[in-house]
């Protein structure tokens, strides 16, 4: 029945109906497929008939587009970010295709091995479920070959500073984060706490975003590796895009959006942004790649305004079905944006390591300098009987504003959590930071090119 017909029976037909009718109109039904006119037809994908081989050579093109944009001319060890998902099983396949297949021309990566966050903890999964999750990671791990870096979310209690090298740290050993279990319920009551205080999903998500980012970081620091490849599809980076904005974190979009992102020293790479989640699961479904079931936060609810990722992620992909550029125009347009020059050292955010406004890093140092000047001219006020050495009044006035050396978007966290139950690399890093400000200070007037 012809859009005019239905219209004269049921009544009005709603635009998006019409414009769907009209694409089904235009897709190019053929036995053969349309791009190299020999093979038989076996799938259609965006309203033209193609063959197997022509997806899988269309899918590995876009991956090597975004792969070699900045490679360099040498092998580059690198660890994937596998998380159980179809991107990220999709990105193993495809790069062991390019390294170890016929496609392996214009690869030059050595994978060291993956890298699993387990988010158990915080999701109430029980031992059983966690090692069931665990074993099945590790098969997959060993069909290719690599070691596999099972990390616990909760090992993110051991990092004391989010800018510790390697060679300083005493809480990890060179063997892997994966080995601590000394104190581990502790560990997990209280990244239990913390989300439990969290009042909105959108600030759990959050959380857990960062959390998993800086374990990432951290475990590629340990293996002495300066590029992590995740499976990020082009979906979820336009679902990222608008997100970021909705939750006051747009001056940071450059910076998460691009092709590659820098996390305290460690390069993130996107190689899959180019490619729908619809391609992903077409190929994985061809290929017969099965990944891992993995609950998230948000496995269970039917409700779209659970949080602002999942509200934008409805809005993104209701939109893709009626106009199938959307992805794609919000990637482009993001593209062009740019981070504003600094001319000199880049703060970032002491949680999520985002860059900071001029704003903010005003702000902040105006705190820090502040504070220099109280504990230089101010004495203990003597309350609470205190005679000598500083009171509790006085250790709170003087206590670090944590507020102020994060970005908006991380304010926002705090507001809904208390700063005692955060990790405690998130205040030695605002500590760092406020001690640089004050050292900034006193050696100005020797700096060239300053102000």
């Amino acid at each position: 029945m012809s859009a005019k017909e239905t219209s004269d029976a049921c009544g009005t037909v709603p635009p998006e109906e019409i414009r769907r009718n009209a694409n089904k109109e235009r897709t190019k039904v053929t036995d053969k497929c349309v791009k190299c006119k020999v093979e038989k037809s076996t799938l259609i994908f965006r309203r033209e008939s193609t063959c197997w081989k022509c997806f899988e050579q269309q899918c590995i093109k876009k991956f090597k587009g975004q792969l070699n944009l900045k490679q360099k001319n040498r092998s580059e060890p690198v660890l994937i970010a596998f998380s159980g998902g179809p991107s990220s099983r999709a990105l193993i396949e495809i790069l062991h295709e390019c390294i170890a297949g016929r496609n392996k021309a214009s690869a030059y990566f050595e994978v060291k091995g993956f890298i699993h966050i387990d988010e158990g903890t915080i999701l109430e999964l029980s031992e059983e479920e966690k090692k069931e999750k665990e074993r099945v990671v590790r098969l997959i791990a060993e069909k290719y070959g690599c070691p596999l870096h099972f990390v616990p979310l909760e090992h993110v209690f051991l990092i004391p500073n989010l800018l510790e090298t390697l060679e300083e740290s005493s809480d990890f050993d060179r063997e892997g984060i994966e080995e601590k279990e000394e104190g581990s319920e502790e560990r997990s009551e209280r990244l239990k706490g913390l989300f439990k205080r969290a009042k909105t999903n959108t600030a759990k998500e959050d959380l857990l975003f960062h959390l998993r980012n800086l374990l990432i970081a951290h475990t590629c620091k340990l293996q002495k590796v300066e590029k992590v490849l995740l499976g990020t599809s082009a979906n979820r980076m336009a679902t990222t895009l608008i997100s970021l904005v909705c939750k006051g974190r747009g001056f940071n979009v450059p910076q998460e959006i691009g092709n590659e992102s820098k996390f305290e020293g460690v390069c993130f790479g996107f190689p899959m942004r180019d490619l729908l989640l619809k391609e992903i699961s077409l190929y994985n479904r061809f290929k017969g790649l099965e990944g891992v079931f993995v609950p998230t936060l948000d496995t269970k609810t039917t409700n779209p305004k659970f949080s602002i990722d999942h509200l934008t992620e409805a809005f993104v992909e209701e939109l893709q079905v009626d106009f199938n550029h959307t992805v794609h125009t919000l990637l482009r347009s993001s593209g062009k944006l740019t981070m504003p020059e600094s001319n000199g050292e880049k703060w970032r955010c002491s949680m999520c390591s985002g860059s900071l406004t001029p704003y903010e890093i005003k702000a902040a140092q105006a705190d820090s300098l502040k504070g220099e000047e109280n504990n230089n001219s101010k004495e203990c006020c003597g309350g609470n009987g205190c005679s000598s050495g500083k009171s509790e009044e006085c250790e709170k006035e003087e206590k670090l504003k944590l507020s102020l050396f994060l970005c908006g978007g991380c304010k926002r966290v705090l507001s809904e959590v208390e700063e005692d139950s955060l990790p405690p690399f998130i205040r030695s890093h605002a500590e760092k930071t406020s001690n640089s400000f004050k050292l900034r200070e006193q050696i100005k007037d020797f700096l060239i090119g300053e102000e």
